[in-house]
């Protein structure tokens, strides 16, 4: 572009001026400099194409199309654990502190004397914890020990595959450790229910010793 500094194509128009504004050749040279920058900034400005801001738009909204895609294959679990939670089926059962101490005393020396000063139901969350860890031995040791009940011989207790999984056994005794247990002597049950609905009920003896032990058929 030609600069716009030849004062000739303003002469006459400054010459009409100068009757009404005096003006030094200074400031006639400066606002001519003023105006042939501007329209020298202004030529060199490429414009912006009016279609980027659509780009953005639309790789931000794949981006996001990507990431909803991937989450079921980060938690492939998930719908596992919301299975399990409509159907009722208790996934946590923890045991008090004075629980878990008779629990691993028990496993160390399969001894009931550490659970004669607990409540029947105390007993029967042991002995689920129990069957949950395949601490066979230990269930053994929780069942009565008298003699005029039915009983089961040991081997077939010690057997892990007549035993349900853990999921089943989650199920069977879901709710157990908020059931009320019903004293009838030298007997006792434990009243519970499920989330199901479904009422549980699990039997308990009273030992020679006075006692609690859970009967060999304890589910009834």
């Amino acid at each position: 572009m030609k600069p716009f500094n030849e004062k000739s194509v303003y002469d006459h128009d400054f010459k009409s001026m100068k009757n009404k504004i005096k003006m030094t050749e200074t400031e006639h040279e400066t606002i001519l400099f003023q105006i042939n920058s501007k329209m020298d900034r202004k030529q060199a400005s490429p414009k912006r194409p009016f279609t980027q801001w659509k780009y953005y738009l639309a790789l931000t909204a794949a981006s996001f199309i990507l990431i909803m895609l991937a989450l079921p294959l980060i938690h492939p679990s998930q719908g596992e654990v919301d299975k399990h939670t409509e159907q009722g089926v208790t996934t946590e059962f923890t045991l008090t502190e004075a629980e878990n101490f008779a629990y691993n005393k028990l496993k160390e020396d399969l001894t009931k004397l550490h659970i004669k000063e607990l409540s029947p139901i105390s007993i029967a969350k042991i002995y689920v914890q129990a069957k949950l860890d395949l601490e066979l031995e230990v269930v053994y040791t929780l069942y009565t020990e008298r003699n005029d009940v039915l009983t089961i011989p040991k081997e077939e207790i010690l057997d892990e595959k007549a035993h349900p999984t853990k999921e089943q056994t989650l199920e069977i005794f879901d709710g157990i450790q908020n059931g009320t247990f019903m004293d009838q002597g030298d007997t006792g049950y434990i009243m519970y229910e499920r989330r199901s609905g479904e009422m549980g009920y699990f039997s308990m003896i009273k030992d020679e010793d006075g006692g609690w032990s859970v009967s060999f058929l304890p589910i009834q």
